[in-house]
């Protein structure tokens, strides 16, 4: 007669899920909004509303060929962000960003500690805040998707170690491959793949059902986005794709910690005499998202949350990692919490993030994070009120803010001079990196009717000195050394004041 499995206290589950998601919380707090995309999202978002459907031309960039295409495959993700930006501001999107990675990341350590060797060790929980919420989570489609692509992975593994995958399991993680097409379509693809693997399995173990409902989650989970299977297509040509590669860090983290798990998951096969196929099915996800991560930056969080949960049957780390007291683990993750959220603009380093910076940057509050001095709030709401059609010359790197502050669903001309993506002509790409060195904007703005400039002076002087110079360009906002300056082509009516030509 089989022993039934020992149950895991509550209380220490509910410990593994609080301490990691307190400390998520408060390292979010304290994190930049690192990612100019953010910015995109919303703009992109305020225009799949306005038209009703999913643009497929470039509207934003002037200096784009003619019918360059553009598609946002994250559509949905892109109208949530805009629609809570719209309703509360960046810092309800920021809010709501931390709120949705401390769910998923506590319930990895939920899911942890109930399937652990030995449940109470700490191991298992305490770092997996740290990867999870600090550089990585951008306010994007990652993040919103990463409870929904956690889920689905809970219940990959739970497939995956059952001697028979069950229905329920199945379902989960083929609902979630078809809720996530929408909102991240890189997560989406690792949980197709993730499908098809559990779908291989449960045939093999005899359960029919259930690798029928992940075989046809994994093929047909395209069709939940309005591009259908198109939608593949349309993310294999994204001009997007070359700006998205990896800095050295990313690609070590993911690299280092998806060999680890390999490695240990061949190790636990080989101690409990485990079946290759099913050791391999379950390395897979591990595999896969090593390599979505080594590409993506944005999918670091996905893959240190799946680590955990397919180490934690695998790992039996010594006594002294034990959490010998869970409820001391509960009281101190609230007051962890509290003090973050009490403490946070008082802390050394975030006082520097806040003050040290020009007037553009916002304050921080408890739990959002700060917007980078880099962002040009100051310049978008000044040049939104000059009254005037906008042609930017502009920093690629704050491109995106800009898109939102500027433009318009009635206001069909693109209004900025590059971007991030990559979209803009050869000799658009030129001169603008001319223009870092010689002061040539003004035979540019001339040639293409560009009326304002917002760059980055310690990356353009030599614009920046040229426009300063010259009494047709007004200083709006900024100045040589600060982050972000802001130009308007006027003629000077009186001290202070502009002419708009």
């Amino acid at each position: 007669m089989s022993t039934p499995p020992r149950q895991t206290p509550a209380r220490i589950k509910l410990a593994a899920a609080l301490f990691p998601a307190a400390l998520t919380l408060a390292l979010l707090g304290l994190s930049l909004m690192r990612h100019d995309a953010t910015w995109w999202r919303v703009a992109y978002g305020r225009l799949i509303s306005a038209f009703g459907r999913i643009p497929d031309k470039e509207l934003l960039v002037f200096t784009a060929p003619d019918g360059a295409g553009w598609l946002d495959t994250s559509w949905l993700a892109s109208v949530a962000i805009f629609r809570l930006v719209d309703l509360g501001g960046i810092e309800a999107a920021m809010v709501t960003r931390s709120a949705l990675v401390a769910l998923a990341v506590a319930m990895v350590g939920w899911a942890a500690a109930e399937r652990s060797p030995r449940p109470k060790t700490f191991l298992n929980v305490a770092w997996l805040g740290v990867p999870a919420a600090v550089f990585f989570s951008a306010v994007g489609p990652e993040s919103l998707a990463l409870p929904i692509a956690t889920l689905g992975l809970i219940a990959a593994t739970r497939a995956l170690t059952s001697p028979r995958p069950g229905l329920l399991a199945t379902i989960v993680m083929s609902a979630s491959a078809f809720a996530l097409v929408n909102l991240a379509l890189p997560a989406a693809l690792v949980m197709m793949a993730t499908s098809l693997a559990v779908g291989a399995y449960a045939l093999r173990t005899g359960a029919k059902l259930g690798a029928a409902v992940a075989f046809a989650g994994a093929l047909v989970a395209p069709l939940a986005s309005p591009l259908g299977f198109g939608v593949l297509v349309h993310l294999s040509k994204s001009p997007a794709l070359p700006t998205r590669l990896p800095g050295p860090l990313s690609v070590t983290l993911s690299l280092s910690t998806g060999a680890v798990g390999l490695a240990l998951w061949a190790r636990h096969a080989r101690a409990t005499q485990m079946l290759f196929a099913q050791a391999a099915a379950l390395a897979i996800p591990a595999f896969l998202l090593t390599l979505w991560a080594s590409l993506m930056p944005a999918m670091m969080p996905l893959q240190h949350l799946a680590l955990v949960l397919l180490l934690a049957p695998a790992i039996v780390p010594p006594e002294r990692f034990e959490l010998r007291r869970p409820t001391l683990a509960l009281l101190a993750s609230l007051v962890l919490l509290a003090a973050a959220v009490l403490t946070q603009p008082a802390l050394p380093w975030h006082a520097d993030l806040t003050t040290r910076v020009h007037a553009d940057a916002r304050q921080a509050i408890p739990m959002r994070g700060v917007v980078p001095d880099t962002t040009p709030l100051a310049c978008g709401e000044l040049l939104r009120r000059a009254g005037k059609e906008l042609r930017v010359f502009n920093d690629p790197t704050l491109a995106g803010y800009l898109a939102y502050a500027l433009w318009r669903p009635e206001r069909i001309e693109p209004i900025l001079y590059t971007d991030t993506r990559d979209l803009s002509t050869e000799t658009s790409m030129k001169l603008y990196e001319l223009a870092r060195e010689q002061p040539i904007l003004r035979g540019v703005a001339q040639q293409e009717n560009i009326n304002a400039a917002v760059i980055r002076p310690d990356h353009h002087p030599a614009t920046f000195d040229d426009l300063y110079s010259d009494p047709t360009w007004a200083l709006l906002a900024g100045d040589r050394d600060q982050p972000v300056a802001c130009f308007l082509k006027a003629a000077p009516a009186y001290p202070g004041t502009w002419v708009m030509p």
